[in-house]
């Protein structure tokens, strides 16, 4: 015993100690999320909700989903056309979330944004087939942005698996933070120059206008002249060019082949496929029954997808959405099929890629989800579920 208290003593054990405690509650309060990494997963999350509760904008209808939602919606402009209709909107959907986050932005922000009479659920058509009982890393770094009395019991009701390193990921922000605290360390000024660009740039009422001018259409019109020539470039270091400038960066070039490549494979027959659509329905109908009990409107619905996109006709996997939707909403369900809606000849050059549109896709979308909406004024207005 003598020993230990020795040890205890000793500046070797407690100034190491002293300054993990410190760095553990500093951690712990909002400080330390100020400086995240900018766009970085747990950045991400944090500023959208942030952005949600402290926006001039008085929603009464909430968009939630991916990336795609995140990219795909102007903001602003659907605002804008929607102003006589009596309808106002603010975007929720945070990049790569999938439901266990999704249904966390809602459950953070319903008290803030209390005049929220419809959720827009922008689906993504695969997802039923990606369900799984291990949390995925990017989600785990979201959902550890939310209090933990809140994350854990619905990951409970998710039925995940979840392992001691798991809680002591929840619990203990040095592990939380862990990446961003070697990035931090490893790059001060990067970090400094980010965080500068995003202050000066920042919408106070909107987490995101897309401005990514680049399109698919840089490297061909199909998925496999997408992979070609994406794949060419890289190996050569090269950039497509159009009268002598550059079409493309690095980072739009690596997104081609990532989606391409992605997109190549259709999870529908993957085995286990029934467990993991039964499972990934069974936590949708926690998330659409949560809002349904808040009196809140569910609206499915799914956005456009490139031509690229493969397509699985038999079945369709609309065919099971429609079936288990129905049965959730005890078949008053509302579904928007717009999946098609930016079909045609000039598909390619609306998408960043293969899943994301880009500034122009996000503009002619912005009009026609505005249609869309318009029309299901009399269900979002009303006040009955």
């Amino acid at each position: 015993m003598a020993e230990l208290k020795k040890f205890l003593k000793d500046p070797v054990f407690y100034i190491p100690a002293l300054f993990l405690v410190a760095l553990e509650l500093l951690l712990q309060s909002p400080l330390y999320r100020k400086i995240l990494e900018p766009n970085s997963y747990a950045e991400n999350v944090n500023r959208i909700t942030e952005i949600m509760k402290t926006s001039r904008v008085e929603p009464n209808v909430l968009i939630l989903g991916t990336s795609v939602a995140y990219q795909g919606v102007n903001m602003p402009l659907l605002n804008k056309l929607l102003e006589k209709d009596g309808i106002v909107v603010q975007n929720g959907a945070s990049q790569g979330a999938m439901l266990e986050t999704q249904h966390s932005i809602y459950r953070d922000i319903k008290d803030d944004l209390p005049n929220i009479k419809a959720v827009v659920h922008v689906a993504e058509i695969y997802f039923p087939w990606q369900a799984r009982y291990k949390l995925e890393q990017a989600n785990q770094i979201m959902l550890a942005q939310f209090p933990r009395r809140q994350v854990l019991p619905l990951l409970g009701e998710y039925k995940f698996d979840l392992s001691v390193s798991d809680y002591a990921f929840f619990l203990f922000r040095t592990l939380t933070y862990k990446q961003d605290l070697r990035d931090l360390t490893l790059s001060p000024l990067d970090r400094v120059k980010d965080l500068g660009r995003k202050w000066r740039s920042a919408s106070t009422d909107y987490s995101h206008i897309n401005e990514y001018e680049y399109s698919l259409a840089a490297y061909g019109e199909t998925r496999e002249e997408c992979l070609e020539n994406a794949y060419r470039h890289a190996k050569a270091g090269t950039l497509p060019l159009k009268e002598g400038k550059p079409i493309s960066d690095r980072h739009h070039r690596q997104a081609a082949i990532d989606t391409c490549s992605l997109a190549s494979r259709i999870p529908v027959d993957d085995p286990g496929a029934p467990e993991w659509t039964r499972l990934f329905f069974s936590r949708l109908s926690l998330m659409h029954g949560e809002m349904k009990q808040d009196n809140v409107k569910v609206i499915t619905l799914f956005a456009p997808y490139s031509d690229m996109m493969p397509v699985r006709d038999n079945p369709d996997p609309m065919d099971l959405w429609v079936s288990q939707l129905q049965k959730i909403h005890e078949n008053r369900a509302n579904i928007v099929d717009m999946r098609d809606a930016l079909d045609g000849p000039e598909n390619a050059s609306y998408f960043y890629d293969i899943l994301h549109l880009n500034k122009y896709g996000s503009r002619e979308f912005t009009y026609l989800l505005a249609e869309r909406l318009r029309e299901l004024k009399p269900v979002i207005l009303s006040q009955q579920n």
